[in-house]
């Protein structure tokens, strides 16, 4: 245990001094989900004016990668079909997408971002460039970029373990 207050060590083993023998504060996860819920917070206040969720603006964004279905996009955002299911229905009531019959094979369900929903995801795109920029603010660019590395490589180990 370190002796500092402000400097914490990853939990690794119980503690007997702590309630339950654990230290929330010592954990990644504690950590990552207080930015995930600060970030999430700042981003629906920023896109409430466009009337858009952060989550409808991840199914768009990722809609406009183009050749997407809705599989894909539940794949690529880990959420389940039936709540894709549900954003593609409001984003097309919102004419930001349009669904039809794939091309190539009619068995899939193609999506295509209308002139409006190319827009509102570049709208919404400066909005999360302004959040990233905030909380990369608290690094250097060195820093930054060691963030965003042990971010990827934690996603990647975790996935590779089976998680």
């Amino acid at each position: 245990m370190n002796d500092t207050p402000n400097e914490l060590t990853p939990v690794q083993e119980l503690d007997p001094e702590a309630p339950g023998g654990y230290r929330l504060e010592e954990s990644p996860g504690y950590w990552l989900h207080r930015l995930y819920r600060t970030m999430e917070r700042d981003f629906q206040r920023r896109l409430a004016p466009l009337h858009l969720t952060p989550q409808e603006w991840a199914v768009l964004k990722t809609t406009g990668r183009g050749d997407q279905t809705p599989a894909s996009i539940a794949q690529e955002l880990e959420m389940n079909s039936s709540a894709v299911t549900r954003f593609l229905d409001r984003l097309e009531q919102k004419d930001l997408l349009r669904r039809g019959t794939h091309p190539v094979d009619r068995r899939r369900t193609s999506l295509e971002l209308t002139d409006g929903g190319k827009r509102m995801v570049c709208e919404a795109a400066q909005e999360a460039i302004e959040i990233n920029r905030q909380i990369l603010g608290a690094f250097d660019e060195t820093e930054g970029k060691q963030f965003m590395s042990f971010l990827q490589r934690s996603v990647e180990h975790l996935r590779k373990l089976g998680f």
